[in-house]
């Protein structure tokens, strides 16, 4: 779907810019990318978020990290 793919991708520019520092765009950004089956490009996203200084769910990240692990085995 059209306006799905351009909503994950203004998303992805937003966090990949650093213009927005929200937890909550990182979460959507991964489930998006989750419900289209993109677990390369969720794993990307996680593994940013965790490369952060962000200290806000971080446990949510790490139990998403191993989720995506197991999925892509």
């Amino acid at each position: 779907n059209g306006s799905s793919e351009e909503a994950t991708e203004i998303l992805r520019n937003m966090v990949e810019s650093g213009c927005n520092r929200s937890t909550k765009d990182y979460m959507r950004l991964c489930h998006m990318y989750r419900r289209n089956e993109d677990l390369e490009n969720e794993l990307e996203i996680i593994n940013k978020y965790l490369s952060s200084d962000y200290e806000y769910s971080r446990d949510w990240f790490e139990k998403r990290l191993i989720e995506v692990k197991n999925l892509m085995e």
